[in-house]
């Protein structure tokens, strides 16, 4: 195993933990206001921690609503907002130690709001960067497909709870290069050159939140040159080669414009705060709950009210106890074989290369299942399943979405994988 390196970069700038919004995010007030803080808190900070599998103990992964492979938990949230936040306009990286946004610079303020009016923009632009390089050190050659879908998931996350707050979400326009830009960061393969010591992020996708015909865009609040992280020259923090070649080659899974996320049912940040992956230890010992019924009749729903276009070549098949004892099945999500104690499993595949618009699609729909039955209180656990290799029959697997039937108190405190 390789060095993990540091968790995230740290800054130096004010801290700021946010203020209430008040009555005007009541509908009929004018512009429904973002807490954009207060989202970043309930999808990636938690007063209670992973136990340390060693002792039982609580030790220093934190409980998020966003799971991760491997606890590896790589994604980055950066912010730049607008007017109208529960923090003043500017540019900021949110500290998930502390739970606190830490203001970077100033954004670009003036010109055409998204309706069409000159003046103030409003709302906020939230950036999904990925640190690789503690998801490589795990799991090396497999980690940007688990990279992609860590992203994927707190894109998800994000927009289900928007939905919650009565907040419009757009996916707007741009690659990496025009991402990192607009928040004043370096490409990844410039980033050590230029910040020394500091681990380079991949800028991989961004969610616009505001009201509705109001959107800002990466134009309205791109931030200046801002300041760099401070130095952690003792957790090594280094630019991966392989990292670097990936990034030169990847485009986002949506092309052509923003694309609206409308009628997403919405997750509450206390429903947030009960998310925990399945306990796959056991058999589950649930009966009486139709469990491959209620998932079935959720991917039917998500299928449908996903804002992403199925790839031609992609499909999903579902598995049930029979397909799970395969043991080829484990061999081919690199011998997991917990996998035995699901109640059944989704499958996303592909009949053409792998790319990031099939996973893309994979890891959205996934996640949009998941918090779906989140919002609803369905009476399932889900445990996503990354590390798929190989191709058999000519499909291949992108992303693997398991699932168990039980109640709320069967949750496992430290299962948040």
């Amino acid at each position: 195993m390789d060095h993990p390196g540091p968790r995230q970069n740290s800054w130096a700038g004010p801290s700021h933990w946010g203020v209430p919004l008040g009555d005007d995010r009541v509908l009929g007030r004018g512009p429904r206001r973002v807490p954009a803080l207060a989202m970043l808190r309930a999808l990636w900070w938690s007063g209670q921690f992973h136990a340390d599998p060693a002792t039982g103990l609580p030790g220093t992964i934190r409980q998020r609503a966003v799971p991760s492979a491997g606890a590896c938990y790589p994604v980055q949230l950066h912010v730049l907002c607008g007017a109208g936040c529960d923090v003043p306009p500017g540019a900021y990286a949110f500290d998930a130690d502390r739970g606190l946004l830490v203001r970077r610079g100033d954004t670009g303020m003036a010109g055409s709001a998204a309706g069409g009016t000159t003046g103030t923009a409003t709302g906020a632009v939230v950036v999904f960067t990925a640190l690789p390089q503690r998801t490589a050190a795990k799991y090396h050659h497999r980690a940007w497909p688990l990279a992609l879908a860590d992203t994927a998931y707190a894109v998800a996350a994000l927009v289900h709870h928007a939905a919650a707050l009565g907040i419009e979400a757009e996916w707007p326009p741009g690659g990496p290069e025009h991402l990192a830009a607009a928040l004043g960061l370096p490409d990844y393969s410039a980033w050590q050159a230029r910040w020394p010591d500091t681990a380079p992020e991949l800028a991989l996708a961004a969610v616009a939140l505001g009201a509705a015909g109001t959107l800002p865009t990466l134009e309205h609040l791109a931030a200046g040159a801002g300041a760099a992280p401070s130095r952690c020259a003792d957790r090594r923090p280094r630019s991966l080669a392989p990292a670097a070649h990936w990034i030169g080659d990847y485009r986002p899974g949506l092309s052509g414009g923003s694309l609206p996320f409308h009628g997403f049912p919405g997750v509450t940040a206390s429903q947030l705060a009960r998310r925990r992956s399945a306990a796959v230890g056991r058999p589950s010992s649930a009966t009486g709950i139709p469990a491959r019924e209620l998932a079935g009749l959720l991917l039917e729903q998500a299928l449908a009210t996903l804002p992403l276009k199925k790839p031609a070549s992609c499909r999903v098949l579902p598995l049930d106890d029979a397909l799970l004892q395969d043991p080829l099945l484990a061999d081919q999500c690199a011998g997991q074989q917990w996998i035995r104690n699901l109640d059944g499993m989704l499958l996303f595949q592909t009949s053409a290369p792998p790319d990031p618009t099939g996973m893309w699609w994979a890891a959205s729909l996934s996640a949009h299942i998941l918090y779906t039955a989140l919002a609803a209180d369905a009476p399932l656990h889900f445990r996503p399943i990354g590390g798929w290799t190989g191709t058999q029959d000519g499909w291949t697997t992108l992303h693997g979405l398991g699932f168990t039937a039980g109640t709320p108190p069967e949750r496992t405190p430290h299962a948040g994988q």
